[in-house]
């Protein structure tokens, strides 16, 4: 901890900042972020922010540092991140993992949040959300620094940025005006990696709380048939299965359509069987 101050007095931030801001510039023009120096940056700057006591570090992120005279335009750390997240976007190296695990841990910041909706995060999150289903995507060789990162892996850490991000009643509204995310969360669902499974459930509990939310999910013709699936293959599961049944309860609160919903897809009598397993057992 005393390190941690100490590199920030020391100015560390505006260091990786000037690393950062040299990759995201070469991003632009060669479409590829893997030096090493940017990937050690990242390790540095995810170490800074975890376990840093109040918010010192992600306000010094924000914030526009000035290095350079009005009027260039001058963009943050938190910014150059971004850059470099989406230029690494089609590979499946340590760089964009690494930015992946520093955006899971500033977004728990509300700082961090109200700068990153207004970047657009959940865009951005769904263009690399793409590159990381589809097979045909670079391997670690070909760009985004170091070795190849599982796809399980790289797709339950996304996932896991967004939930982070929805623990916030402003990431979850801005994650419920961009169009399209709400239906991948809900394919997500029957992704074959048992942890993204569960990590879609989360961010679907955190959304569901909002005002907006059940609009958005009684339009998704896909949501309660995956839930089904959900609840009749998770009873190995407590943490997927647990998830399922709030998502359960809070789509049946205060909502006849919904209510009326669950009915048709035979929710109740699973739930039913559930409990009867669970009574037998």
């Amino acid at each position: 901890m005393v390190t941690q101050v100490a590199a920030l007095d020391a100015g560390l931030l505006l260091v990786l900042d000037t690393a950062l801001g040299a990759t995201a510039a070469a991003a632009a023009v060669a479409a590829k972020a893997d030096d090493a120096v940017v990937l050690e940056a990242l390790l540095c700057l995810r170490n800074l922010v975890a376990n840093f006591p109040g918010s010192r570090a992600v306000v010094g992120l924000v914030a526009t540092p000035p290095l350079l005279p009005p009027p260039a335009p001058r963009d943050s750390v938190l910014d150059k991140l971004l850059h470099v997240w989406k230029a690494a976007a089609q590979s499946t190296g340590e760089v964009h993992v690494a930015c992946t695990e520093v955006l899971k841990v500033v977004t728990l910041y509300a700082e961090a949040r109200s700068h990153l909706c207004k970047a657009g995060l959940a865009a951005l999150w769904m263009v690399n959300q793409r590159s990381s289903a589809t097979p045909g995507s670079k391997d670690g060789g070909g760009g985004g620094g170091g070795g190849g990162v599982a796809p399980g892996v790289r797709m339950r850490l996304l996932v896991e940025l967004l939930r982070n991000f929805t623990y916030g009643e402003d990431g979850q509204v801005h994650v419920l005006k961009t169009p399209g995310t709400v239906t991948v969360l809900v394919e997500l669902l029957a992704a074959r990696w048992p942890t993204v499974r569960t990590a879609a459930l989360e961010v679907l509990c955190n959304l569901v709380s909002a005002r907006e939310a059940k609009s958005h999910f009684a339009a998704d013709e896909c949501l309660l048939p995956n839930l089904s699936a959900v609840l009749t293959s998770s009873p190995s599961n407590p943490q997927a299965l647990r998830l399922a049944l709030w998502l359960v309860w809070s789509l049946a609160c205060d909502s006849e359509k919904l209510k009326a919903a669950l009915r048709f897809h035979r929710i109740p009598e699973l739930l039913d069987g559930l409990l009867r397993g669970q009574l037998a057992s």
